[in-house]
């Protein structure tokens, strides 16, 4: 119907009379009918573009492809342990997937964090300490890079042996809680705090009123089981291989890999490279497990979830972690 109406406009716009017309308008329309023809197919190929990214994300991401030879597995753990349960259901995930391919014939924890959420760290905790259980031949060696510590540590300390270089942060074994008392502030600025609770405690610790006694009891008193949790983990993984008091080894300082190995709280200096040299030496390739976000779904999810717990770490203004 297009055509019919453009090709009408273009007789009454050229004379009839003209010997050339016919063959000038059998040009036009030919020339119109390719456009449309290339725009169709450029779209179709747009869309069958996207069609195939969107499928190639879903179906390869997180676990990738892997190699059918024999191969020691890598799990790298970079950052801040985030206190969004997602992000570190994928670690786990990936840890399970080591433990249960058959080709996988060890697993390599890589750490570089500071620590973090406190019940994130020992999900991943319980998840290699369950998985070492159910494979009992299949070995697990963490690995600390930079710093290794609170809830970096804690995971850790979930392998079978733990090793690092001589000048790596290891260690920080406590729970912190922070916060900011801003009722003075609030004053001087003429701002009025304004809380409803239905539930005489629901607004501990407001940073907004004066300290209670009794909160900050209470509040010891959770920093002190969090941290028990903590060392009985810690314990749990290491054993015997401590040589250093309780006061020592868990009043929340941090070494150096060269103390933290006099201390029993690594094993031994090494790298990822070198361990697989050493320990697994019929095996000579590594596999990245690390969970990568891809496509769609870093774009929509990690993005979004990633903003969310920014936003609600601004507005909680303090938090219970390692």
């Amino acid at each position: 119907m297009d055509d019919a109406r453009e090709c009408g406009s273009v007789i009454r716009e050229k004379d009839v009379s003209d010997p050339d017309f016919i063959q000038k308008f059998a040009f036009y329309a030919l020339k119109e009918q390719g456009k449309r023809r290339r725009w169709r197919l450029y779209r179709r190929l747009i869309l069958l573009l996207i069609v195939i990214f969107f499928v190639i994300g879903v179906v390869f991401s997180d676990n990738g492809m892997r190699t059918l030879r024999p191969h020691v597995a890598v799990i790298k753990i970079n950052g801040a342990i985030p206190g969004i349960r997602g992000n570190m259901d994928k670690v786990s995930s990936a840890i399970k997937e080591a433990f249960e391919n058959d080709k996988a014939k060890g697993l390599i924890i890589e750490i570089n964090s500071p620590g973090g959420s406190a019940v994130q760290s020992s999900y991943v905790y319980d998840t290699v300490r369950f998985m070492r259980k159910e494979h009992p031949n299949k070995k697990v060696f963490a690995v600390c890079s930079d710093i290794c510590a609170s809830g970096g540590y804690y995971i850790a300390s979930s392998a079978d042996e733990i090793y690092a270089n001589p000048s790596s942060l290891v260690g920080s074994i406590g729970v912190i809680y922070s916060g900011l008392g801003l009722k003075g502030m609030a004053k001087k600025l003429g701002v009025e705090s304004r809380v409803f609770t239905a539930g005489d405690k629901k607004d501990f610790m407001d940073p907004f009123k004066e300290l209670n006694p009794e909160e900050v009891k209470h509040l010891k008193q959770m920093l002190t089981e969090t941290h028990t949790n903590f060392i009985s983990a810690v314990k749990g993984g290491r054993g015997d291989r401590l040589h250093a008091s309780d006061k020592e080894l868990f009043s929340g300082q941090i070494w150096t890999g060269q103390k933290a190995k006099t201390l029993g709280l690594v094993d031994g200096f090494s790298s990822v490279d070198r361990l697989v040299k050493s320990k697994f030496k019929d095996v000579d390739q590594l596999e990245d497990y690390t969970p990568v976000p891809t496509g769609w779904r870093y774009l929509f999810h990690e993005a979004g979830v990633s903003l969310v717990h920014g936003v609600s770490s601004c507005l909680s203004g303090a938090s219970l972690r390692f």
